[in-house]
């Protein structure tokens, strides 16, 4: 089982089964409504699966309303720090019993009808920088925000890589399995026939049935992981469950990033092309000017290793002649820009921003305050009044006021203490996450770095085993068609074979995605790569 661990990324691993992988990316936008979108019919590359992930991901939408939220927090600090308040008023009533007279402000017990309007604004000139800290916190938050969206994004994209790879992987197994079935049921009726004719026992049928039936459920076996594999992509892409999904088939590895095994690639394509250029007669041909026993004992007498560099060592050399690419050597200096760095340090400079508002706390606060005020009134029950008309009183009775005030903290029970040194233990915490979350980091880069360095050394030796357990199984299929070896001996071959094409698509698959990891730490997100 092999999994991508990032400690500070907090995603669910997908488990890959025989050996393998994953990967993830940054997109735009987030889809508000799934159902809307139209479902292409075409194969989707791994790009098109990260992006339709993306954009029909529950967690982005959910992340895009908490980047709504942030959003207009930012707006309200922006506005608390730099706008005054403004207030309106309006009121009317009636006076029963005793009451005073606005006219001669004596008491009276007439009922009286009252209205009046008011307008008043208010200023925080100075408050101890806590509406200045309010916003830093708030912008600093909002970019936090975006952060946790590329967090998120990129974790999708890596579980929606390892499901495709994992498609891919078992849809490439399924292909050689079939293969390998077809060759065992021409082997069985060859060896059916040659029974009749007397040249074979019967153990010998029963043994290739054995080898047929075993190739049958090793490929029973790899269909039904590949169904299994496309339900796990469609639940991390949130494709709809009754929808067929068609991916494409990925080209094979590039040889950029490999380091010192760049030339890999190109070493695999040549093996490929030049098999492809041979028929499977051609190759055996070319292989009949040496007597099959004599190249037995030559891989007797050589060990596996030197087998492999004297039958190629001008691949050899230019596999390792080849020196590490400037873009895929990491540059440390770029971790900060990681989501999970900004993160953090986001935290950090909030919480010292905190602290900066405890501590301006003890300085006196001032404000400016000004309004207008207005009002009118009229006695209905009493006979022979004459109310002052409402244009004049609304004129007359009107008056303005403003107001300097300063509010000193003299003690409260101890409250700005207590704060105080609570924002100082945040801070505190605060700058040991940071250093933790950035040791974290520097650590998982250094061993993807090694990963990828590992998983292109292992590719490469996957494919030269593949290549030589290719001619041993034509070799061992030809020495069994003569009569030289015996079913079983074949068998081992066979299955000597398929492991190593097993092996192969593997650790390719498992390299790239190691490369692609290495370049999302150097600053490349999933979905430019």
């Amino acid at each position: 089982m092999i999994n991508v661990n990032f400690s500070y990324f907090k995603k669910v691993p997908i488990v890959v089964l025989i050996g393998l992988f994953g990967y993830a990316g940054t997109a735009t936008a987030v889809s508000q409504t799934a159902a809307a979108d139209t479902i292409s019919e075409a194969p989707m590359s791994l790009h098109d699966c990260m992006a339709y992930a993306v954009r029909h991901s529950t967690k982005m939408r959910t992340s895009a309303a908490d980047r709504s939220d942030e959003r207009a927090q930012r707006r309200q600090a922006i506005m608390q720090a730099f706008t005054p308040s403004v207030s309106a008023s309006t009121y009317a009533y009636n006076n029963y019993g005793r009451n005073i007279d606005p006219e001669t402000n004596t008491y009276n017990t007439v009922t009286s009808f009252h209205n009046g309007y008011s307008v008043s604004a208010s200023l925080t000139l100075f408050d101890g920088f806590q509406a200045l800290d309010n916003l830093r916190i708030a912008t600093t938050t909002m970019k936090m925000g975006i952060s946790r969206d590329e967090q998120t994004r990129d974790a999708i994209c890596l579980a929606t890589m390892e499901a495709y790879y994992n498609v891919l992987y078992y849809t490439s197994l399924a292909q050689v399995l079939t293969r390998q079935v077809e060759t065992a049921e021409a082997m069985l009726r060859k060896a059916v026939r040659e029974e009749e004719l007397g040249q074979k026992s019967h153990a010998d049928v029963v043994q290739m049935e054995a080898e047929l039936a075993k190739k049958q459920f090793d490929l029973t076996s790899a269909t039904n992981q590949h169904v299994n594999a496309m339900l796990t992509l469609k639940d991390v892409m949130y494709w709809p469950t009754g929808k067929e999904l068609e991916i494409r088939k990925e080209k094979s590895v590039s040889g950029e990033g490999l380091g010192a095994f760049g030339a890999i690639d190109n070493y695999q394509l040549s093996i490929i092309n030049r098999r492809q250029a041979e028929s499977h007669q051609a190759c055996l041909n070319r292989r009949q000017d040496e007597s099959h026993q004599a190249c037995l004992n030559r891989r007797q007498d050589e060990s596996h290793q030197a087998c492999l560099n004297g039958r190629g060592a001008k691949e050899e050399d230019e596999v390792n002649g080849q020196g590490a690419k400037e873009e895929d050597k990491v540059n440390y200096q770029l971790l900060s820009s990681l989501p999970a760095a900004a993160i953090a340090r986001g935290t950090l400079e909030n919480a010292r921003a905190a602290l900066h508002t405890a501590r301006w706390a003890y300085a006196p606060s001032l404000g400016l305050y000004g309004g207008w005020s207005t009002n009118y009134f009229t006695y209905p029950g009493m006979a022979g009044y004459v109310p002052t008309p409402f244009r004049e009183q609304f004129r007359n009775n009107s008056g303005e006021y403003i107001q300097l005030s300063m509010s000193i903290p003299i003690f409260d029970r101890f409250s700005r203490r207590t704060t105080l040194r609570l924002r100082r233990n945040a801070v505190e915490r605060a700058e040991a996450q940071y250093e933790q979350t950035m040791r974290d980091i520097e650590n998982e880069v250094s061993r993807a770095v090694n990963d990828r360095d590992g998983a292109a050394s292992a590719y490469r030796q996957a494919v030269r085993r593949a290549e030589v357990e290719e001619e041993a199984y034509t070799l061992s299929r030809r020495q069994y068609e003569q009569g030289l070896i015996s079913p079983l001996d074949y068998q081992t071959a066979s299955q000597a074979y398929l492991n190593a094409q097993a092996e192969r698509l593997g650790a390719q698959f498992r390299y790239r995605l190691k490369q692609s990891v290495v370049r999302y730490y150097n600053g490349t997100p999933y979905l430019e790569q």
